[in-house]
């Protein structure tokens, strides 16, 4: 089985993606409608982006397509569903051609509710954050990885 993930904030970069899964995929840019982009602030955390339903707003991101059921299962361990801070969940995503696609994405879970904030910015993170998670996060998860 292979799954179509609409990605929208440190799974949208392909070098990151394929740091966590050892593989690489095809990602094309996309729009998810009625869901707004928020930035978790918990202490302890990261500033991470939590997607959650709302009509009149859509997020820009990347559909990644033909991801294996074993890098679902490092990306369901990444993004703590265990924990429910965000939940893997199903909707349609429109990519820039215009066609509708099937996706699954992560949305906030309830250990996110309460805990959001302004609109987050992919430009933010990068300059703040993407070296941080590519060089620390990222390998110290793979280190500690409870799921092989």
């Amino acid at each position: 089985m292979s799954f179509n993930l609409f990605t929208y904030g440190v799974l949208m970069y392909d070098e990151l993606l394929t740091l966590l899964t050892g593989k690489e995929f095809t990602s094309m840019p996309a729009v998810l409608p009625n869901h707004q982009r928020l930035t978790l602030v918990k202490d302890g955390w990261p500033r991470i982006p939590v997607v959650v339903p709302e009509e009149s707003s859509s997020v820009r991101g990347v559909v990644i397509k033909g991801l294996d059921e074993v890098s679902i299962k490092i990306l369901d361990e990444f993004e703590d569903t265990e924990i429910d801070l965000y939940k893997r969940s199903k909707s349609i995503a429109i990519l820039n051609s215009g066609a509708k696609i099937e996706v699954n994405l992560y949305v906030g879970g309830t250990s996110a509710k309460g805990c959001l904030s302004e609109e987050w910015h992919p430009t933010k993170f990068v300059d703040a954050h993407f070296d941080e998670y590519k060089n620390e996060i990222i390998p110290g998860f793979l280190k500690n990885r409870r799921i092989t």
